[in-house]
């Protein structure tokens, strides 16, 4: 949708929030916890990311997009500083702290391999890192009018947010005014990571402007992973402002 303002007839409009909303009401049906990674898991992904993202206790990382996603619940685990997650549906946000809080709550009594059964039967493994759960925060914002103050964060990360909005109408500007408010909230040296099925001549463009002169420190081709399956190619962007 790089080259039109509307969508294709019969397209997804995955760049809209009431689709988000529709969507996350029906999986949190009956108080469900579920979680689902688009693209890549965890595992599949951080070995690339590892070079980009440091431990640091003190360090603010910002997760854009989130919806029910365990990447930034695993950044926290794994000891990666302030994770900051955001999405635009009030209903995932509500269900990904829902989950916080009850294995916060369960990580005072793990059982005898140190893991909490939640609501879904879902085994979870626990540590003292759960004792400074308030490090983990999930908050409904909105990606193109971010409530943080300028240079905010070391780390930016998107994993799949940037096609979804591009399967939106006005998805140049939409993505263009995202990428102002990522720039604007990085701090000097930050790093901006995204992860994307488009390819370098459709992403790219994108993440090119005046308006948030960045610079492109490395390109990326992963094999598709996800709960999924073994797919097409995805790509990771890594820019530095």
């Amino acid at each position: 949708n790089r080259q039109g303002e509307q969508r294709p007839l019969g397209m997804t409009d995955y760049g809209a929030k009431d689709y988000w909303e529709e969507r996350y009401k029906k999986e949190s049906f009956a108080g469900s916890i579920s979680t689902f990674e688009w693209y890549q898991s965890f595992e599949s992904l951080f070995p690339h990311h590892k070079r980009w993202i440091h431990k640091d206790k003190d360090q603010k990382i910002l997760n854009i997009g989130c919806g029910n996603s365990l990447f930034g619940e695993r950044l926290f685990t794994e000891g990666y500083g302030f994770i900051f997650n955001i999405d635009f549906s009030e209903t995932v946000i509500n269900t990904m702290n829902r989950r916080t809080e009850l294995i916060a709550k369960g990580c005072k009594e793990p059982d005898e391999e140190g893991k909490i059964y939640l609501p879904t039967g879902e085994r979870v493994m626990v540590s003292d890192r759960w004792r400074d759960w308030n490090k983990l925060t999930y908050q409904a914002m909105d990606a193109t009018c971010l409530k943080y103050e300028d240079s905010q964060f070391e780390i930016v990360f998107e994993k799949g947010t940037t096609d979804a909005l591009s399967c939106g109408d006005h998805s140049t500007e939409t993505v263009g005014k995202m990428c102002e408010e990522i720039y604007r909230v990085l701090k000097d040296g930050g790093i901006f990571i995204a992860v994307s099925y488009g390819s370098p001549n459709n992403r790219i463009p994108y993440f090119t402007s005046d308006k948030y002169p960045w610079k492109l420190l490395e390109q990326k081709t992963i094999p598709g992973q996800g709960e999924e399956g073994p797919g097409n190619e995805d790509f990771m962007y890594v820019y530095q402002k």
